[in-house]
């Protein structure tokens, strides 16, 4: 196997999270991820998100690409926080395909349009320290 020969930036956010930004959809909206190691799947807050999403400037806008199609099968995630005392995320999104673009790799791409969370904790906001 030859080296690998990509280099991306990543941004540190208080040593919880490392985010990166990505290029979705036929307008080349740039998104703001958190790279979660522990999954193999790409999700993403989009504007349909109602219960517990980040600041409306930070959700993916779906309806401005026109290569965005709603796959419309339901998905639900549990996430462990990282907080003292533990608690957990439970997620629910729905599978959509768009165009994902990371440095020169454009493909279409299935992920998981995130449409709402909700914790044990009685939360009523996503924590802001999960994408500053």
């Amino acid at each position: 196997m030859g080296a690998v020969d990509k280099n991306f930036v990543f941004t540190n956010a208080d040593n919880l999270n490392y985010l990166a930004d990505l290029s979705m959809g036929s307008a080349a909206a740039t998104v703001k991820v958190v790279l979660d190691t522990s999954n193999i799947g790409l999700a993403v807050m989009g504007s349909t998100c109602t219960t517990n999403c980040v600041d409306a400037s930070l959700l993916y806008a779906e309806g401005s690409s026109t290569d965005y199609v709603n796959d419309a099968v339901a998905h639900s995630q549990r996430y462990r926080n990282n907080l003292n005392p533990a608690y957990w995320w439970n997620t629910l999104s729905i599978t959509s395909t768009d165009t994902v673009v990371l440095d020169a790799d454009t493909n279409t791409y299935k992920f998981f349009l995130i449409t709402g969370n909700s914790d044990n904790a009685g939360t009523t906001t996503f924590p802001a320290y999960q994408i500053p």
